[in-house]
């Protein structure tokens, strides 16, 4: 381990100098850019499934994670079984968790949860292994004892020199860490105005990859062809969806991902424009957006403001949030806000098309909402209690419904039904799904 020891020297330091009957130093170690990929360690201490103490660090560029970091001293603790729960985030979502079971004596001890970038989306114990096997490093679930301070409980090394280990991609540096492979992102290795992105490679600065709905999301190969098409986006559990990209015209699919361990509660409407496509998640008070490329199959991360992402007429994306029960508010970076007011009986809001939301009425009609003036005009024709709506710059609109079955509707600039395409071959989407959201460039 590089630098390891340099560390656990000071830990032992600590621990000497301090003449406490009971410290605990809780160390960090990852081969996560501190400052860039993750900006905060938070820690917890649990004791049968209470926690009795927490910590929390800042992490800055430069913090070395893959020397270790100290995050937590804690004292007066009695001897016992511990839990050390260790979760790093950025601007409020969490990307990674570590945790490791400990056995205090009641005397000083140091002990460091690792937390692999290769683990990321990565749930342990996995099906049919033993419940011990908590803990994911290296890829793979190990004992919820191991860890660089007990090697005798982890299984055998994956490696012995750099040289066993292989990168994500061109500009990382892989190491080996302990026995196991880590990754060290160089950002020298990128062209000016770029950076090193896990997965990905060189990127335009000016985000971080905070999730799994981050890069390389999907096969793009097939979509350049698509002058109209539809994204999809479906909830299976609070850990994993479904994005689909498909053909409105034929049903077809063009591109689908399973995504495990997204961060917080999207807000299931995928919002197209142009060719590109957005996806928001409320954390506590902030939120994050994916913003990607349907063309390159790419996209990241970045805080924004919370509510629904519209595109506006101008193809810029804002932001519509419910400030009362009759306001509304539309965010849009660099301006100042636009409040609006809401009609008495809303319920839901559906992007619609550049520049218009669709307001869903508690009576089941839906009104098409301007979000430059706050206009309201008349009520859409179409089916009652979509899923989500869509309308094309001839007036023609597409509706998402799920009864009888999951399927788009077309209707034409006279309200008159023109179609209805099944969609529940798709791949992607062969679970029990709450189908949250539609959105499309038509």
């Amino acid at each position: 381990m590089r630098g390891g020891p340099l560390l656990s020297l000071w830990a032992l330091c600590l621990l000497g100098c301090h003449d406490e009957p009971s410290l605990l130093v809780v160390q960090l170690q990852s081969d996560y850019a501190a400052g860039i990929e993750v900006d905060r360690a938070s820690l917890e201490l649990l004791r049968d499934g209470a926690r009795v103490a927490e910590a929390e660090r800042a992490l800055d560029v430069g913090d070395g994670l893959l020397t270790g970091v100290v995050v937590g001293e804690l004292r007066g603790l009695q001897a016992g079984t511990y839990r050390a729960r260790m979760s790093l985030g950025r601007d409020g979502l969490e990307r990674a968790r570590g945790e490791l079971v400990i056995d205090h004596s009641g005397g000083a001890l140091a002990v460091t949860v690792r937390i692999d970038a290769r683990c990321e989306g990565v749930e342990c114990p996995m099906p049919g292994d033993d419940a011990t096997l908590a803990q994911c490093r290296d890829g793979r679930c190990v004992d919820e004892r191991c860890g660089p301070d007990t090697p005798d409980l982890c299984p055998d090394p994956t490696c012995a020199i750099d040289a066993d280990c292989a990168a994500s991609t061109a500009c990382g540096q892989a190491r080996c860490v302990a026995g196991g492979c880590q990754e060290v992102l160089d950002d020298e290795a990128c062209a000016a105005g770029e950076r090193c992105v896990r997965d990905v490679g060189c990127y335009p600065d000016g985000g971080t990859c905070a999730s799994d709905l981050s890069c390389g999301l999907f096969d793009p190969t097939c979509l350049g062809g698509l002058a109209r098409r539809c994204a999809l986006f479906g909830l299976q559990d609070d850990r994993t969806a479904a994005l689909v990209i498909y053909d409105p015209d034929t049903g077809a699919s063009c591109a689908a991902a399973t995504v495990d361990r997204f961060p917080g509660a999207f807000s299931g409407v995928p919002v197209l424009f142009g060719a590109g496509m957005a996806l928001s998640s409320p954390a506590g008070d902030t939120c994050g957006t994916w913003e990607g490329s349907l063309d390159t199959g790419r996209g990241i991360a970045v805080p924004s403001p919370c509510g629904l992402p519209a595109p506006l007429a101008d193809g810029s994306l804002a932001w519509v949030e419910q400030a009362t029960d009759g306001e509304g508010i539309l965010r849009r970076p660099g301006a100042s806000d636009f409040r609006f007011s809401l009609p008495q009986g809303w319920g839901l809001l559906f992007g619609l098309r550049p520049g218009w939301i669709a307001l869903q009425m508690r009576d089941d009609t839906l009104l098409p909402m301007d979000l430059s003036t706050g206009a309201i005009g008349a009520a859409l024709p179409g089916p009652t209690r979509p899923q989500g709506v869509s309308q094309a710059g001839d007036g023609s609109l597409l509706y998402l419904v799920d009864e009888p079955e999951l399927q788009v509707i077309h209707l034409g600039p006279d309200g008159t039904e023109t179609r209805r395409v099944p969609l529940t071959g798709l791949p992607g989407l062969a679970f029990s799904a709450a189908y949250v959201g539609v959105g499309c460039v038509l």
